[in-house]
């Protein structure tokens, strides 16, 4: 009976010796993880961290660091894309070995290869060509967890420096969901800092007249997270470019319109009106007067094309594109008839004043 009481009692302190050591490597491995997690986001200031590197600079003021996310925001149809355009003629110029990868959740394939082939006119490149510093995919075709995927798994395939993410809200099933807000800024911060890219998703601002901040709690997640917002504002035949709440010094405002070759171009900021409250005509704006107020009975597309582009000595495709222009600004304007007559004709009524089917160069 002592035996099996001696027996037991050994037993019974293997066991808790066991479990004593097993508790002690338990913690011993704790402490390694913890140690290693430690090393990876401790700020340590016997090093020296490398400063970002900008990959645009406007007006002198460094944009667009690796590592980083920034954003766009604008109305609906309000220049975004027009900008992306710009903005990557201008990187695509200044830094002769940047990758540029874009995402296009919005638009079919047909105007997203007028985008591209838009980015290669801006830099001389062939239109029928592709050009591997230039990679654009288009994903509206596919679902929203497929689309999320397929943009990480091609950043991490493709290693670019400059991701433009146009509709980051289609990576979401909601913009007002907290939990996906959260989830894909968390994303976006960790592709831009594991590859050392550049990533600036494209998102609309609110549509209530006077509030430019980016819609949804997505929307204001990219406000928080992002290394500056950049504000999108047409006005008077141009596009005004702000940046908002910056984490750097902030660039001064630029301006940029569309030329009559369908392409952004920079430009000075629009005049301001005088004391009258008009501007003073300029040349096109007179030969539009004087072509319609000639033909009072309305001139169809192809008439007028013909005529701008005799009288101010242009191609008809330049001629096409100040028609549009004109359309947008009020100059002319279409009536219900498809016949065009000059703003200044006053027996002329049509509700769809200003509108142009053929206004290819809408601001988008």
């Amino acid at each position: 009976m002592k035996n099996e009481t001696k027996k037991t009692d050994k037993t019974i302190l293997d066991e808790m010796e066991t479990t004593q050591q097993s508790v002690a490597e338990q913690q011993n491995e704790m402490k390694r993880r913890l140690d290693t997690l430690l090393q990876k986001c401790k700020v340590d200031l016997s090093t020296s961290e490398i400063e970002p590197t900008p990959l645009l600079a406007i007006g002198g003021i460094p944009v667009f660091t690796l590592g980083n996310i920034s954003a766009i925001g604008g109305k609906a149809k309000s220049g975004k894309t027009f900008l992306v355009s710009y903005l990557c003629g201008e990187m695509l110029q200044s830094n002769p070995d940047i990758k540029i990868l874009i995402f296009d959740t919005e638009q079919g394939g047909f105007h997203v290869q007028k985008c591209v082939r838009r980015v290669h006119r801006l830099m001389g490149w062939s239109e029928h060509e592709n050009n591997d510093r230039l990679v654009v995919c288009k994903l509206r075709e596919y679902s929203t967890s497929e689309r999320l995927q397929m943009v990480g798994e091609l950043i991490y395939h493709i290693n670019p420096d400059f991701v433009f993410l146009d509709g980051v809200k289609d990576l979401v099933q909601s913009i007002n969901s907290e939990a996906e807000a959260t989830s894909i800024c968390d994303y976006l911060l960790k592709w831009s800092t594991r590859k050392n890219c550049h990533i600036c998703s494209v998102l609309h601002q609110n549509k209530s007249t006077g509030d430019s901040n980016l819609r949804g709690h997505i929307g204001t997640e990219l406000t928080n997270k992002s290394e500056t917002v950049i504000s999108v504002t047409p006005s008077s035949g141009v596009v005004k470019v702000s940046p908002t709440n910056p984490r750097n010094e902030p660039f001064n405002d630029f301006y940029f319109k569309i030329n009559d070759d369908g392409l952004p171009e920079k430009c000075e900021p629009p005049k301001k009106q005088e004391a009258s409250g008009k501007t003073k005509p300029s040349k096109k704006t007179t030969s539009f007067d004087e072509i319609l107020t000639a033909n009072k009975t309305g001139m169809t597309w192809t008439a007028l094309c013909k005529e701008i582009a005799k009288i101010d000595g242009v191609t008809e495709k330049a001629a096409q594109g100040r028609i549009s222009r004109a359309s947008k600004n009020g100059i002319i304007r279409q009536c219900e008839s498809g016949l065009y007559y000059s703003s200044s004709t006053d027996d002329v009524e049509d509700e769809n004043e200003g509108r142009s089917v053929e206004d290819d160069t809408e601001f988008s």
